[in-house]
C-alpha cells in the first residue's frame, strides 16, 4: 500500500489550526507562571501587614522583583498593578522621609494604580488608594485625589447597592 502525504492544503489547514492553539497554551503558561511569581510576594505581604510587621529593604525588594517578573509575564493584570502601588505606598509610611523620596515614592504607586485603574475603572480600592497616595503627598487639593476620593465612594458605595458585583479579593 502506497504511503500518501498529505496536500498541501491539508498542511496548511493543520498548521493554520495549530498556530492559534500554541499561542493560547504560551499565553496561559506566561499566565500562571505569573500568578506564581505574584501570589508568593502577595501572600508574604498580607502576613507581614497581617503580623503588623514592618518589612526590612531587603524584602520589599524581593517582593518588588517578584511583583515586577509577574508584571512582564502578565502585562494586563490589575491585580499586579495595584499590588506594586501598594508596595509604593508602603514606602510611603516612613517618618523619616524627604520630598524628593515621597515625590518619588507616590509617583510610583500612584502611577500604579492609575494603571491599573485604566483597567478596571469602577474598582473602589484603587481610587481610594490612589487618593490616599495623594494624600501622603500632601496633594490634597489636587484634582487627582479629589477626583479618586469622589469615585472610590461612589463605585464602594454601588457595590453595596448590588450585592452581585465583584467584592474585594
Amino acid at each position: 500500500m502506497p504511503d500518501v502525504a498529505p496536500s498541501a492544503l491539508v498542511r496548511a489547514s493543520i498548521a493554520a489550526l495549530l498556530l492559534p492553539l500554541g499561542y493560547a497554551l504560551s499565553i496561559a503558561a506566561r499566565t500562571g507562571l505569573a500568578d506564581v511569581y505574584a501570589e508568593s510576594a502577595k501572600s508574604y505581604l498580607q502576613t507581614k501587614r497581617d503580623a503588623s510587621e514592618v518589612l526590612t529593604r531587603d524584602e520589599w525588594q524581593a517582593l518588588y522583583g517578584s511583583l515586577t517578573r509577574a508584571l512582564a509575564l502578565a502585562p494586563g493584570d490589575p491585580d499586579n498593578l495595584s499590588e506594586l502601588g501598594r508596595l509604593h505606598r508602603i514606602l510611603l509610611e516612613a517618618n523619616d522621609l524627604d520630598a524628593g523620596e515621597i515625590s518619588r515614592y507616590g509617583d510610583a504607586g500612584a502611577g500604579y494604580y492609575q494603571a491599573a485603574l485604566a483597567l478596571r475603572p469602577t474598582w473602589p480600592w484603587d481610587w481610594g488608594n490612589l487618593a490616599l497616595v495623594k494624600y501622603q503627598q500632601y496633594q490634597d487639593t489636587s484634582a487627582v485625589y479629589q477626583d479618586a476620593l469622589v469615585r472610590a465612594v461612589a463605585f464602594r458605595a454601588h457595590q453595596l447597592l448590588a450585592p452581585s458585583s465583584a467584592t474585594r479579593s
